[in-house]
């Protein structure tokens, strides 16, 4: 479901229902099976789809942010960041030094 449809707005209720569970429910076992809660997989997804697309030095930061489902650009930085240790601008940049 959510490799399907990060690009969108996934609310827990509605992935909740595609697997028909109550969303409370649903948090918490997924957070005890995978260690990690809903909102840290989703975004995972979207950065892992990111760094797929920072590799286009055509797209803009914010448009890859767009891309993978983020609405704010500093929101989707700050995951970034937080995941891979660099900003998606550092990212670029290193791959492009890595290409050469």
């Amino acid at each position: 479901y959510v490799e399907e449809r990060y690009v969108e707005r996934i609310a827990l209720d509605d992935l909740a229902a595609f697997v028909s569970l109550s969303p409370s429910y649903l948090s918490s076992l997924f957070k005890r099976i995978t260690g990690t809660s809903v909102v840290s997989y989703i975004n995972s997804i979207r950065v892992e789809k990111a760094k797929e697309l920072l590799n286009d030095s055509k797209l803009r930061i914010n448009d890859v942010a767009e891309r993978v489902g983020f609405e704010d650009t500093y929101y989707f930085s700050r995951i970034f960041k937080k995941l891979e240790g660099l900003s998606p601008l550092h990212y670029r940049n290193a791959l492009k030094k890595i290409s050469k």
